[in-house]
């Protein structure tokens, strides 16, 4: 007996008994054709795109993602000593203490960044710890080590 797959819903004729119908062949074929999704083909992904995963890196072609498409996926932006927004979307920024600063990414990241953070308009160092999907930890310290309040920037890439 003919079955018909979860996905497509494609005939399947996978015993030798299977009544074949070429009415049903010319409907597979269609639903392929319409599943095409190169350029000019098939449908476009629904707006949820594709699920987290369902791509590996050695499926995608050459020039898949472009270095413009992750710069758009990146937050970057830059805090005054103060802890407030100068530059930047998607997050926000609470002091917590002396060169201590919490970045909280809103709304939550799918996977946990990597950040990189400088010290902006001055000599310092920018340390980030405890980088999870919802925030990162930024020490600024100066050359000598001591915590200190500073202007920083920063970029977070999705890992």
């Amino acid at each position: 007996m003919a079955t018909t797959s979860p996905s497509m819903g494609l005939k399947i004729w996978n015993l030798l008994g299977d009544p074949y119908d070429h009415t049903q062949l010319a409907d597979n074929w269609a639903k392929v054709d319409q599943h095409d999704h190169s350029e000019g083909k098939g449908t476009q992904i629904p707006t949820g795109g594709l699920a987290d995963g369902a791509v590996s890196a050695s499926k995608l072609g050459s020039a898949s993602v472009t270095d413009d498409k992750i710069y758009k996926a990146a937050i970057r932006g830059r805090v005054t000593a103060e802890g407030v927004v100068e530059l930047g979307l998607g997050f926000t920024v609470a002091k917590t203490g002396t060169g201590l600063y919490t970045i909280t990414f809103t709304p939550a990241l799918s996977t946990p960044p990597i950040v990189i953070g400088a010290v902006f308009n001055a000599s310092g160092i920018v340390t980030t710890t405890l980088t999870s999907t919802t925030e990162a930890k930024v020490t600024v310290k100066n050359l000598s080590g001591t915590a200190e309040n500073q202007s920083f920037s920063f970029i977070a890439y999705p890992s």
